[in-house]
């Protein structure tokens, strides 16, 4: 079943809305009877709703169904229906019985008077309904002859006191169709994008995810065209590249639903209809002249508006379905196509001139492709990579010389990748080998198949690959090949492996340097290595510019590797420049018109936005990586911003949504062995156990990702953090040896890497462990020092409660209060609410009780969505409406009544608010705090 019928692949998608409504009348059939007409075009899964309602309802049901070819027989479907239920005629009165009959030609005679056989219709399924509640499904309702079609209406009309649901299925495009009158309608539209893919990822078909993404686009959330596309894809299909240009038609199926009525239309309302199919949208003054070039006019439109394949909105003919495009174009002869697309060069704007005479080749034509190259180069400039691509594709389809046309294939995939078309940035990297093999033209097709294949989700096989690229171009040019292998930097990062990191950093420091075009992303591999050696001693890694991505000069095929610099940052505890770089690859990257490199360096930003306690920002930059990576496909950003998202989770105590985000970042990276899945998932279970209170559950995950992180190289470093809280849940478990154990590791990395994050989590721990006093006040007073010089509010505050556990423990309950209220303030504050519980516990514990307040900042973002936290950041950088709708990918009116909401909900009148309101984001994280507490004071004194 497939969205609402019957169908091959045994799965029914969506439809929620329309199963709760018609399963809701099905169920009450035993007090209550009606009748519903669901209407839709063809394939849009009328028959699979029904028969999913009648499946979950239990009732008995008779179905029938009209046949085109039938349309001329009165009274077949009545025929249909009644038939089984003959039983029952013995309970009509004479008249209606010899009506009925005679018009099923069961007695000699003519047909029945038309209002006994519609009394007699309605009589027998009342009695059948009477001994058991009865379900009629008629489907094809727009082709049973119009005699039964009157009786079933007479009928559906006057079932409200009967035991018997009556449900149409009627098609209601293409051509005109009479709607039912008096009798309720459910118009059912197309599935979503979201469940559109569900439907192809169940049929087995071993698709690339760009194919996945063409067949969605194409079919109009259509399930039959949906089906029909995947069963008539080639073999060669499931390799994951962008499917043919030329691909698309609809099914048989399809095809000749809407092919009939195409083929019955005068041949200058179908020239018309392909000149729209074929032309850019444009208004009806941009479309006038082309039609009059062809000898036509907008008349002949005419006859297609009446019967509702075209419609005129916002002052713009367009198809009324995606499908029919694809129908008009196989219907149209090549001679009528190539006029077509003369006149609409001759009246076209110069990117779309250009289009429409490549249009018109029908072989290699160098000229034609010469202007080709020129508009991919100026969509490249305004950042339309994916328009960029595909017209470098169409050029190099055109291009006779072997050796260009391989040049125009890499500058297609290398548009494909920056547009996040990964599966065919892959492919045009496969066909451009294929027409040339020299090794310093296979180096550079190299440098775009590593990054495209990584973040396809094999980044193993794409570091092998850069490895053997480099290796084989060392000899010709190193320093192509120290490019290559810092580039093997970034899917090592990806596959989570810190040995196999330091490898590809320790492999691009031993190659020649001084290659300026590769300073970036040579700076992120020493940036990346020093990153997962746990911040070794040793001169850190500079680059030029460490805020290149502000500099609007910067090239979009920098942005990656500068996300992973501004990353690594992160993990090195230089937060202020890790937040200066990443809001300006933000804004550099969505001015740019890479989306999926946007929402990279949202979820690198809602990483650090952990760090520095900026929860409520990070938590919507974390929800619009995940959009973007679900909406591109791309599993690595997802995961990344759902670990994030889940982190956020643990730490305010929201178990529930901390699973979720877990199970569905394990979906999207589980298949691809995205590097640190496995152990992020561990570390966030254990730290949400934790703050629960359930220290031996926390044991049991943070133990798992102890092993994960061993197996890794990840254990002394900061990628994941994690080991302060294994050795607390053993504290708290009174498993004092293993902690010892663990702590001493903590230790070690903390005084080899001289980062401050695992030396103030060990002195944190050493406090705990303390048995008296002195030395529990010593620890605590260094890992209070610690914190301000790398304030984590988060940890701070861990800190400041473990401190006032210990000084309660001890005796000490004067000393504890003022640290416990600080702790508790800035739990608050952050929204960590089982923490805070504990806090007050404890402080309870010292004899003061108190009502919880909350920052007075926190709760004003709190009550902000995702997407209205994510507006108003952008309005408040000085951003207008329109400004904002471009960067956000969104339309105006969304931000306008987004913004509308975030004024009334924060109070605030004017952008100047919003902008003082939102300053306290912007705030340099990086800052040591103004002074330690008078609690920290006393501590360290």
């Amino acid at each position: 079943m497939h969205g609402g019928g019957p169908g091959a692949c045994g799965c029914f998608v969506g439809r929620e809305r329309e199963v709760h409504l018609l399963g809701a009348l099905a169920r009450r059939i035993g007090t209550r009877g009606g009748a519903v007409v669901v209407r839709g075009e063809a394939g849009v899964g009328k028959t699979a709703l029904l028969e999913r309602v009648a499946a979950e309802s239990g009732a008995r049901t008779e179905r029938i169904r009209g046949f085109q070819a039938e349309e001329v027989l009165p009274y077949v479907a009545v025929t249909d229906l009644l038939l089984p239920l003959r039983a029952h005629f013995a309970e009509l009165p004479g008249v209606q019985r010899d009506a009925v009959e005679a018009s099923m030609a069961l007695r000699t005679g003519g047909p029945g008077n038309p209002l006994a056989v519609c009394a007699a219709t309605l009589g027998v399924l009342a009695a059948a309904g009477r001994r058991a509640p009865l379900l009629v499904l008629v489907d094809d309702l727009q082709w049973v002859d119009p005699a039964s079609s009157r009786v079933l209406q007479f009928v559906a009309r006057r079932l409200a006191t009967e035991r018997v649901l009556l449900l149409f299925g009627l098609r209601d495009r293409p051509g005109p169709v009479d709607a039912p009158v008096g009798i309720p309608t459910v118009d059912l539209g197309g599935l979503s994008e979201a469940e559109s893919r569900t439907l192809v990822a169940a049929q087995d078909a071993a698709l690339g995810r760009q194919a996945v993404e063409e067949i969605v686009e194409r079919s109009s959330g259509n399930p039959l065209a949906l089906l029909e596309t995947v069963s008539a894809l080639p073999s060669g299909a499931s390799c994951g590249a962008e499917l043919d240009t030329g691909f698309g038609s609809p099914g048989p199926t399809l095809r000749t639903v809407w092919g009939c009525v195409v083929d019955a239309l005068p041949q200058p309302t179908r020239t018309a209809l392909f000149a729209i199919a074929a032309g850019r949208p444009a208004g009806v003054r941009a479309v006038e002249p082309v039609l009059a070039a062809l000898g036509g006019s907008l008349d002949d439109l005419v006859p297609a508006e009446r019967i509702g394949l075209v419609a005129v909105r916002d002052g713009t003919p367009r198809l009324r379905s995606a499908l029919l495009r694809w129908v008009v174009e196989d219907r149209t002869p090549l001679a009528t196509r190539l006029l077509v697309h003369r006149a609409l060069a001759e009246h076209a704007e110069a990117e779309q001139r250009v289009w429409h005479v490549a249009a018109c080749a029908v072989g290699p034509d160098e000229p034609a492709a010469r202007d080709l190259v020129e508009a991919a180069e100026a969509a490249r400039g305004r950042g339309a990579h994916r328009t960029a691509a595909r017209i470098w594709r169409r050029a190099a389809e055109l291009t006779p010389d072997r050796r260009s046309r391989a040049e125009r294939l890499l500058a297609a995939a290398t548009d494909a990748y920056l547009a996040g078309r990964m599966d065919a940035a892959c492919g045009a990297c496969d066909e451009a080998l294929s027409l040339r093999s020299e090794p310093l033209f296979a180096a550079d097709v190299a440098l775009v198949q590593g990054r495209a294949v990584a973040w396809a989700g094999h980044p193993q096989r794409a570091l092998d690959g850069l490895v053997r690229a480099g290796d084989a171009v060392l000899a010709h040019d190193p320093r192509r090949a120290r490019r290559l292998h810092a580039e093997s930097v970034l899917p090592a990062v990806l596959a989570g492996r810190g040995d196999l990191v330091r490898q590809a950093a320790a492999r691009c420091a031993r190659v020649a340097a001084g290659d300026s075009e590769g300073a970036v992303v040579g700076a992120a591999a020493a940036a990346a290595g020093h990153a997962f050696a746990g911040g070794s001693p040793g001169p850190r890694p500079v680059v030029s510019d460490d805020r290149a991505g502000a500099d609007s000069r910067c090239r979009a095929w920098d942005l990656e590797p500068l996300v992973l610099l501004a990353q690594c940052r992160t993990w090195l505890e230089d937060h202020g420049t890790a937040a200066a770089a990443l809001d300006a690859l933000v804004e550099q990257a969505r001015r740019q018109g890479s989306a999926w490199l946007a929402g990279l360096a949202l979820a690198a930003r809602a990483e650090l936005g952990w760090w520095t306690g900026h929860w409520a920002a990070a938590t919507a930059d974390a929800a619009a990586a995940v959009r973007c990576g679900e909406e591109l496909r791309l599993p690595a950003v997802t995961a990344a911003a759902l670990s994030s998202l889940a982190r956020l989770d643990a730490s305010r105590g929201d178990a529930a949504g901390c699973r979720a985000a877990l199970d569905r970042a394990l979906r999207e990276s589980g298949a691809y062995g995205l590097g640190r899945a496995d152990l992020e998932r561990a570390a966030v279970l254990g730290l949400s156990s934790l703050g629960a209170g359930d220290p031996a559950e926390a044991v049991e995950h943070l133990e798992q990702a102890w092993r994960a992180a061993q197996a890794a190289g990840l254990a002394a470093t900061t990628v994941v953090p994690f080991v302060g809280d294994l050795v607390e849940a053993h504290v708290r478990c009174g498993s004092t040896s293993r902690a010892e154990e663990v702590l001493a590791a903590l230790e070690q990395a903390a005084a080899t890497t001289g980062l401050v994050f695992p030396a103030a989590a060990a002195a944190r721990c050493r406090g705990l462990l303390a048995d008296h006093l002195e030395p529990a006040e010593r620890a605590f007073a260094e890992a209070a020092r610690l914190h301000a010089r790398r304030p984590v509010p988060f940890e701070r505050a861990r800190t400041l409660l473990c401190s006032g556990e210990v000084l309660r423990r001890l005796r000490r309950p004067a000393a504890a209060r003022p640290v416990l209220r600080e702790a508790l303030s800035v739990f608050e504050g952050l929204g960590a609410r089982p923490w805070a519980a504990r806090a007050e516990t404890e402080l309870a514990a010292t004899g003061v009780h108190r009502t919880p307040r909350c920052d007075p900042a926190a709760p004003g973002l709190a009550v902000l969505t995702p997407q209205e936290l994510q507006i108003a950041r952008v309005v408040a950088d000085g951003l207008n409406n329109a400004e904002a709708a471009a960067v956000l990918y969104l339309s105006r009116k969304t931000v306008e009544a987004h913004l509308t909401r975030v004024y009334r909900k924060l109070g605030l009148r004017s952008r100047s608010d919003l902008a003082r309101f939102l300053a306290p984001l912007h705030a340099a994280p990086s800052a040591p705090a103004p002074g330690p507490s008078s609690v920290e004071a006393r501590l360290s004194g």
